[in-house]
């Protein structure tokens, strides 16, 4: 286990002779090492520090309960772009992937006792009432003030009007976005479609939240956004999660119990990912920030399963939806996945988002702030749809639509914003996990006061929902 840059990025040297003995020791002599108070460690320190070890009464060791079970992980691959990428950009794969998303989300819909009508019935004029499930193309106002959707379905395009006289119904139209697909209630009258009511795919009320389908008592640790490499990286905080995960700090109430680490992305700061940003990192090679990562996953205990999404900052394409991270990059063993993810762990329907489109939505949703993500993500949820309006960040047109949300998840986990957030939505745990990085320029600039060392745990045996901030350990 090459330890050597984990002693660099705790400013210190190691002499030649004293890395070649690194990988002898044991973690405990390692963080012994590092916590002497000496910026150059030399094979005399290397030899004193095997010597304390062998004096020192050795200890009943505690049980740790995730040691006795293999881990329970299983993707779901045909939802993961991973290896299945075949979007050209080409008109045709536009108009494929819109028509996609459209036909898996009408299915979304709950049936009514409303007639069903399709656009090409607005068309032909006659007078009569029903819901029409619907593609949203453009939204504006008309100079009397109504609102206009220019609707589409696989039959054509039409207009549908919102009355502003009807301001309970105004406001709540309001709230819809382009491109997301609804369903809209109402009356076709003179060629268009008079609307009375609108509707969003939502996922059903479910009053409980469900429990691993093993009732162990183990748990996941939800973190993400790491940014190896980036000089506002806290390794404080991260030891501090190493330290806490091998019941070395105060905070044991969980300790051997913890089984899964699910991160959503983000693990490395990245190269080249905004103008300038060399000017902020730390190091300044890719393959030598997953080195770091790799060292961090040697360094966990060994029996907890780590399974690792992209996020923009890492090293795959930067258009979503994005493949697992190579492993020429990540080398440790872990569970690689794509991003967006669709996992079960112990039986939990797991999606996995970075989030990169949670910005979107605030512009067209003013309720909405960064300061709470999770309402941004109870947004998805709603809507069925992790990326409703398409444009606003970079979507590679595949032939599937890997952002619907056409089963709903016991966890839905996303990072992104750097602010940790969590909600129980209709059953549904909602977890945006903080970071390991300190404020940065861009986010002074958009006022973002991130929330560093912040993490969520669930327990597979009760399906309750903890926060432990590392800061307080």
């Amino acid at each position: 286990m090459n330890y050597l840059h984990l002693f660099l990025s705790k400013g210190k040297r190691v002499s030649v002779e004293a890395e070649q003995s690194l990988a002898e020791l044991s973690e405990e002599e390692i963080h012994y090492l590092l916590s002497l108070d000496k910026v150059f460690i030399n094979k005399e320190d290397v030899l004193a520090v095997k010597r304390r070890v062998k004096v020192v009464v050795k200890r009943a060791k505690a049980r740790v309960e995730a040691e006795e079970y293999d881990g329970d992980v299983e993707v779901l691959h045909e939802k993961d772009v991973t290896g299945k990428s075949r979007g050209k950009g080409k008109v045709e794969d536009f108009v494929q992937y819109f028509q996609a998303r459209f036909k898996r989300m009408k299915r979304l819909f709950q049936p009514s006792s409303k007639q069903t009508l399709f656009v090409e019935d607005i068309k032909k004029g006659r007078d009569m009432d029903g819901r029409i499930v619907c593609m949203v193309y453009d939204i504006r106002e008309s100079k009397r003030g109504n609102l206009l959707f220019e609707i589409e379905d696989l039959t054509g395009n039409a207009l549908a009007v919102v009355p502003k006289s009807n301001e309970v119904l105004y406001n709540k139209a309001r709230e819809v976005l382009k491109d997301e697909v609804i369903a809209l209630s109402g009356r076709v009258r003179n060629g268009l479609f008079v609307v009375d009511d609108v509707e969003w795919p939502n996922i059903p009320i479910r009053n409980s939240v469900n429990v691993g389908r093993r009732h162990l008592d183990l748990y996941a640790v939800y973190i993400s956004d790491i940014h190896f490499g980036s000089k506002q990286f806290l390794s404080r905080l991260l030891d501090k999660f190493v330290d806490w995960l091998w019941g070395r700090t105060k905070e044991k109430n969980v300790f051997g119990k913890v089984k899964y680490v699910v991160i959503a992305g983000d693990v490395v700061d990245g190269i080249g990912i905004y103008p300038g940003q060399e000017h902020n990192l730390e190091v300044l090679d890719l393959e030598k920030q997953y080195a770091m990562f790799d060292e961090f996953v040697q360094r966990l205990p060994a029996h907890i399963d780590v399974i690792v999404a992209p996020g923009n900052h890492d090293g795959v394409r930067r258009a979503e939806p994005m493949p697992a991270i190579a492993s020429d990059l990540i080398t440790s063993d872990v569970i690689r996945v794509g991003n967006p993810a669709h996992l079960k762990i112990e039986g939990l329907y797991h999606l996995l988002y970075h989030g990169t489109s949670m910005f979107s939505l605030l512009p067209y949703l003013p309720r909405l702030s960064e300061e709470k993500p999770e309402d941004i993500m109870v947004e998805f949820l709603k809507r069925r749809h992790l990326s409703p309006i398409y444009g606003e960040n970079l979507i590679v047109p595949e032939l599937v639509d890997y952002f619907v949300i056409d089963e709903v998840p016991d966890v839905f986990h996303a990072g992104h914003i750097h602010i940790h957030g969590y909600s129980l939505f209709r059953g549904v745990h909602v977890i945006n996990s903080a970071t390991f990085q300190d404020q940065t320029d861009l986010q002074k600039e958009r006022g973002i006061i991130p929330t560093p060392g912040k993490v969520s745990l669930i327990s597979f045996k009760t399906g309750q929902h903890f926060v432990l901030d590392l800061n307080t350990l």
